[in-house]
């Protein structure tokens, strides 16, 4: 059994979340499954009328 307290938890879950998303994020990389920032902001700039 472990006892911790409930700051120490979320703090835990928070940073296993962005561990997560690291993970995803380089897998993405990886795969060559990115955009280019610069034009999809572009494009919905221009989506939005921005």
């Amino acid at each position: 059994m472990v006892i911790m307290s409930m700051k120490t938890y979320e703090e835990t879950l928070y940073l296993n979340n962005v561990y997560s998303k690291l993970a995803q994020a380089e897998n993405e990389i990886r795969s060559q499954n990115t955009v280019d920032a610069r034009r999809s902001l572009q494009e919905l700039r221009g989506k939005y009328g921005i």
